[in-house]
Protein backbone atom coordinates (compact mmCIF):
# COMPACT_ATOMS: atom_id res chain seq x y z
CA UNK A 1 0.00 0.00 0.00
CA UNK A 2 2.86 2.66 1.32
CA UNK A 3 4.65 1.78 -2.11
CA UNK A 4 1.51 2.21 -4.30
CA UNK A 5 0.83 5.44 -2.75
CA UNK A 6 4.86 6.23 -3.29
CA UNK A 7 4.47 5.49 -7.06
CA UNK A 8 1.29 7.56 -7.61
CA UNK A 9 2.21 10.43 -5.40
CA UNK A 10 5.11 10.68 -7.52
CA UNK A 11 3.21 10.04 -10.61
CA UNK A 12 1.11 13.65 -9.54
CA UNK A 13 4.64 15.42 -8.62
CA UNK A 14 5.57 14.54 -12.04
CA UNK A 15 2.39 15.75 -13.68
CA UNK A 16 2.35 19.06 -11.87
CA UNK A 17 5.50 19.62 -12.55
CA UNK A 18 5.26 18.55 -16.45
CA UNK A 19 2.16 20.96 -16.47
CA UNK A 20 4.39 24.00 -14.79
CA UNK A 21 6.78 23.74 -17.58
CA UNK A 22 4.04 24.01 -20.41
CA UNK A 23 2.36 26.53 -18.86
CA UNK A 24 5.69 28.40 -18.24
CA UNK A 25 6.79 28.07 -21.67
CA UNK A 26 3.08 28.62 -23.19
CA UNK A 27 3.49 31.98 -21.79
CA UNK A 28 6.76 33.13 -23.47
CA UNK A 29 4.74 32.37 -26.96
CA UNK A 30 2.37 34.02 -28.44
CA UNK A 31 0.01 32.20 -31.62
CA UNK A 32 0.90 28.73 -30.68
CA UNK A 33 -1.43 26.84 -32.63
CA UNK A 34 -1.41 23.57 -30.20
CA UNK A 35 -2.75 25.08 -26.96
CA UNK A 36 -5.70 27.02 -28.90
CA UNK A 37 -8.40 25.88 -27.39
CA UNK A 38 -11.66 24.89 -28.92
CA UNK A 39 -15.46 24.47 -27.64
CA UNK A 40 -14.72 22.89 -24.68
CA UNK A 41 -11.66 24.01 -22.28
CA UNK A 42 -10.58 20.00 -21.79
CA UNK A 43 -9.97 19.59 -25.44
CA UNK A 44 -6.98 21.46 -27.55
CA UNK A 45 -6.81 22.00 -30.91
CA UNK A 46 -4.22 20.09 -32.39
CA UNK A 47 -4.55 18.74 -35.86
CA UNK A 48 -7.38 21.21 -36.95
CA UNK A 49 -11.17 20.99 -35.87
CA UNK A 50 -13.35 18.60 -36.63
CA UNK A 51 -17.01 18.26 -36.13
CA UNK A 52 -18.61 19.11 -32.84
CA UNK A 53 -15.49 20.98 -32.37
CA UNK A 54 -13.65 18.09 -31.49
CA UNK A 55 -9.71 18.04 -32.97
CA UNK A 56 -8.53 15.68 -35.64
CA UNK A 57 -6.25 13.89 -36.26
CA UNK A 58 -4.55 12.37 -38.88
CA UNK A 59 -1.72 9.71 -38.64
CA UNK A 60 1.07 11.39 -39.74
CA UNK A 61 1.09 13.80 -36.62
CA UNK A 62 1.83 12.43 -33.89
CA UNK A 63 3.59 9.12 -32.28
CA UNK A 64 1.91 10.08 -28.58
CA UNK A 65 -1.21 8.78 -27.92
CA UNK A 66 -2.39 11.70 -25.65
CA UNK A 67 -0.56 14.96 -27.72
CA UNK A 68 -2.32 18.02 -27.20
CA UNK A 69 -5.14 16.76 -24.73
CA UNK A 70 -5.52 17.67 -21.15
CA UNK A 71 -3.63 14.51 -19.71
CA UNK A 72 -1.06 15.06 -22.38
CA UNK A 73 1.15 15.39 -18.73
CA UNK A 74 0.30 11.32 -17.88
CA UNK A 75 1.73 9.98 -21.32
CA UNK A 76 4.77 8.81 -19.56
CA UNK A 77 2.31 6.49 -17.47
CA UNK A 78 -0.42 5.54 -19.51
CA UNK A 79 1.47 5.75 -22.97
CA UNK A 80 3.58 3.42 -21.54
CA UNK A 81 1.08 0.61 -20.23
CA UNK A 82 -0.73 0.95 -24.09
CA UNK A 83 2.45 0.67 -25.21
CA UNK A 84 3.47 -2.07 -23.51
CA UNK A 85 0.47 -4.02 -25.07
CA UNK A 86 1.51 -2.82 -28.37
CA UNK A 87 -1.61 -0.88 -28.74
CA UNK A 88 -1.67 1.60 -31.79
CA UNK A 89 -2.20 5.76 -31.06
CA UNK A 90 -5.83 6.73 -32.19
CA UNK A 91 -5.72 8.49 -35.42
CA UNK A 92 -7.12 8.38 -39.12
CA UNK A 93 -8.40 10.86 -42.18
CA UNK A 94 -12.14 12.24 -42.16
CA UNK A 95 -14.21 10.50 -45.07
CA UNK A 96 -13.05 6.68 -43.88
CA UNK A 97 -16.68 6.22 -41.80
CA UNK A 98 -13.98 4.30 -38.94
CA UNK A 99 -14.64 4.10 -35.39
CA UNK A 100 -12.93 2.84 -32.80
CA UNK A 101 -13.34 3.14 -28.93
CA UNK A 102 -11.06 2.29 -26.52
CA UNK A 103 -10.95 1.21 -22.59
CA UNK A 104 -7.72 1.39 -21.02
CA UNK A 105 -8.79 -0.13 -17.49
CA UNK A 106 -5.79 1.05 -14.96
CA UNK A 107 -5.99 -0.69 -11.49
CA UNK A 108 -3.24 0.45 -9.17
CA UNK A 109 -2.72 -2.68 -7.71
CA UNK A 110 -3.94 -5.57 -10.36
CA UNK A 111 -2.90 -6.20 -14.27
CA UNK A 112 -4.05 -3.30 -16.76
CA UNK A 113 -6.66 -4.41 -19.38
CA UNK A 114 -7.45 -2.78 -22.84
CA UNK A 115 -10.32 -3.14 -24.63
CA UNK A 116 -11.10 -2.08 -28.26
CA UNK A 117 -13.70 -2.14 -30.21
CA UNK A 118 -13.76 -0.97 -33.74
CA UNK A 119 -16.66 -0.41 -36.19
CA UNK A 120 -16.39 -1.17 -40.13
CA UNK A 121 -19.52 -0.69 -41.37
CA UNK A 122 -22.39 -2.96 -39.84
CA UNK A 123 -19.41 -5.27 -38.07
CA UNK A 124 -17.95 -4.74 -34.72
CA UNK A 125 -14.86 -6.52 -33.51
CA UNK A 126 -13.57 -6.58 -30.12
CA UNK A 127 -9.92 -7.01 -29.09
CA UNK A 128 -8.94 -7.55 -24.89
CA UNK A 129 -5.74 -7.13 -23.30
CA UNK A 130 -4.33 -7.90 -20.57
CA UNK A 131 -0.93 -7.21 -19.14
CA UNK A 132 1.26 -8.90 -16.52
CA UNK A 133 2.24 -5.30 -14.54
CA UNK A 134 -0.34 -3.53 -12.41
CA UNK A 135 -1.67 -0.22 -13.18
CA UNK A 136 -0.33 1.64 -10.68
CA UNK A 137 3.09 0.85 -11.31
CA UNK A 138 5.29 -0.22 -14.35
CA UNK A 139 3.78 -2.16 -17.14
CA UNK A 140 4.46 -5.41 -17.82
CA UNK A 141 4.39 -7.61 -20.83
CA UNK A 142 1.06 -9.14 -22.71
CA UNK A 143 -0.25 -12.09 -20.85
CA UNK A 144 -3.52 -12.64 -22.96
CA UNK A 145 -5.23 -10.93 -25.75
CA UNK A 146 -8.63 -12.31 -27.13
CA UNK A 147 -10.38 -11.15 -30.37
CA UNK A 148 -14.35 -11.82 -31.21
CA UNK A 149 -17.09 -10.25 -33.50
CA UNK A 150 -19.69 -8.59 -31.72
CA UNK A 151 -22.80 -10.07 -31.91
CA UNK A 152 -25.82 -7.96 -33.62
CA UNK A 153 -27.38 -7.72 -29.91
CA UNK A 154 -24.51 -6.98 -28.39
CA UNK A 155 -23.45 -3.99 -30.96
CA UNK A 156 -27.09 -2.69 -30.55
CA UNK A 157 -26.14 -2.52 -26.36
CA UNK A 158 -22.44 -1.03 -27.02
CA UNK A 159 -24.30 1.79 -29.04
CA UNK A 160 -27.11 2.24 -26.39
CA UNK A 161 -24.35 2.54 -23.74
CA UNK A 162 -21.89 4.97 -26.06
CA UNK A 163 -25.22 6.97 -26.39
CA UNK A 164 -26.59 6.82 -22.86
CA UNK A 165 -23.01 7.87 -21.65
CA UNK A 166 -22.72 10.93 -24.04
CA UNK A 167 -19.72 10.45 -24.54
CA UNK A 168 -18.29 12.93 -27.51
CA UNK A 169 -19.50 15.52 -25.21
CA UNK A 170 -17.73 14.81 -21.96
CA UNK A 171 -15.18 16.43 -20.59
CA UNK A 172 -11.78 14.96 -21.09
CA UNK A 173 -11.32 15.59 -16.79
CA UNK A 174 -14.13 16.44 -14.80
CA UNK A 175 -14.26 20.19 -14.23
CA UNK A 176 -14.12 20.27 -10.59
CA UNK A 177 -10.88 17.73 -9.95
CA UNK A 178 -8.89 16.35 -12.35
CA UNK A 179 -6.42 14.72 -10.20
CA UNK A 180 -5.36 11.08 -9.65
CA UNK A 181 -6.64 9.01 -6.67
CA UNK A 182 -4.10 7.07 -4.31
CA UNK A 183 -5.58 4.22 -4.93
CA UNK A 184 -8.27 2.92 -6.99
CA UNK A 185 -8.25 2.83 -11.15
CA UNK A 186 -7.85 5.11 -14.01
CA UNK A 187 -10.57 4.33 -16.42
CA UNK A 188 -9.70 5.56 -19.72
CA UNK A 189 -12.04 6.08 -22.98
CA UNK A 190 -11.02 6.99 -26.48
CA UNK A 191 -13.04 7.76 -29.44
CA UNK A 192 -11.99 8.31 -32.93
CA UNK A 193 -14.92 8.68 -35.73
CA UNK A 194 -14.33 10.03 -39.18
CA UNK A 195 -10.83 11.52 -38.06
CA UNK A 196 -12.60 13.01 -34.77
CA UNK A 197 -10.79 12.22 -31.53
CA UNK A 198 -11.64 12.50 -27.76
CA UNK A 199 -10.70 11.23 -24.97
CA UNK A 200 -12.36 11.34 -21.33
CA UNK A 201 -10.39 10.08 -18.17
CA UNK A 202 -12.02 9.54 -14.39
CA UNK A 203 -11.10 8.08 -11.36
CA UNK A 204 -12.84 5.27 -10.05
CA UNK A 205 -15.94 6.66 -11.64
CA UNK A 206 -18.76 6.04 -9.08
CA UNK A 207 -22.18 4.18 -9.72
CA UNK A 208 -24.42 6.51 -9.18
CA UNK A 209 -24.80 10.62 -10.17
CA UNK A 210 -23.08 12.39 -13.18
CA UNK A 211 -20.23 9.14 -13.88
CA UNK A 212 -22.72 6.09 -13.92
CA UNK A 213 -23.40 6.06 -17.65
CA UNK A 214 -19.61 6.10 -18.29
CA UNK A 215 -19.34 3.00 -16.02
CA UNK A 216 -21.65 1.25 -17.33
CA UNK A 217 -20.07 1.99 -20.32
CA UNK A 218 -16.63 1.10 -19.51
CA UNK A 219 -18.04 -2.01 -17.32
CA UNK A 220 -19.88 -3.41 -20.39
CA UNK A 221 -16.51 -3.66 -22.40
CA UNK A 222 -14.81 -5.38 -19.72
CA UNK A 223 -17.19 -7.99 -19.05
CA UNK A 224 -17.45 -8.39 -22.83
CA UNK A 225 -13.37 -9.06 -22.76
CA UNK A 226 -13.77 -11.86 -20.25
CA UNK A 227 -10.43 -10.84 -18.99
CA UNK A 228 -10.84 -9.71 -15.28
CA UNK A 229 -13.53 -10.76 -12.74
CA UNK A 230 -16.67 -8.96 -12.59
CA UNK A 231 -16.27 -8.88 -8.52
CA UNK A 232 -12.22 -7.05 -9.15
CA UNK A 233 -14.14 -4.84 -11.33
CA UNK A 234 -16.33 -3.81 -8.70
CA UNK A 235 -13.63 -3.25 -6.05
CA UNK A 236 -12.13 -0.28 -8.14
Amino acid sequence: MHRAMRRLNGMRLRALIGLSAVVFLSCGRENTPTTEAVSHPSIHRVFGRGANGLPTRPCDMTNEFFAGMAIADREGWYGAHLRSLGEPVLCGEKGTGQTIIRLTWLPSFHPSVVVRVERHSTRYRLEAKIESGAGGYEPGHLVRDTVTTLSATDAEEFERLLEAADFWRLPTVPASDGTVGLDGAQWVIEGLSDGRYHVVDRWTPDRKGPTADFRNLAEWLLAKSELVAAELVREY
